[in-house]
């Protein structure tokens, strides 16, 4: 029961981070992405590059994030400002505002 409840509060503590960065509304996709993306940035610059093929190839279960659902990801994560397109609007690199 105790590992229950750590979890609760683990997801409400989560949900309430949430809520104050203003992200509540991103999906699961939208987490895999922007997980993805802080995995694969440089640390120093907060830049990576990411295709849809190198977010394939972390991890990411094939087929849980379509192609299309990957860019329509990246551009919610733009308009939330979590992070920006680097080099132009067709450039793969990405810088990530945290």
């Amino acid at each position: 029961m105790s590992s229950l409840r750590f979890f609760l509060d683990l997801l409400r503590l989560i949900d309430s981070t949430a809520r104050e960065l203003g992200v509540e509304g991103l999906t699961e996709a939208d987490r895999q992405v922007l997980n993805v993306l802080w995995k694969v940035a440089d640390q120093n610059s907060g830049e990576a590059a990411l295709s849809y093929e190198r977010f394939l190839e972390n991890e990411v279960e094939e087929g849980s994030v379509s192609r299309s659902q990957f860019f329509k990801s990246l551009k919610k994560l733009e308009d939330c400002q979590l992070i920006e397109r680097v080099a132009g609007p067709r450039s793969s690199r990405y810088k990530l505002n945290v």
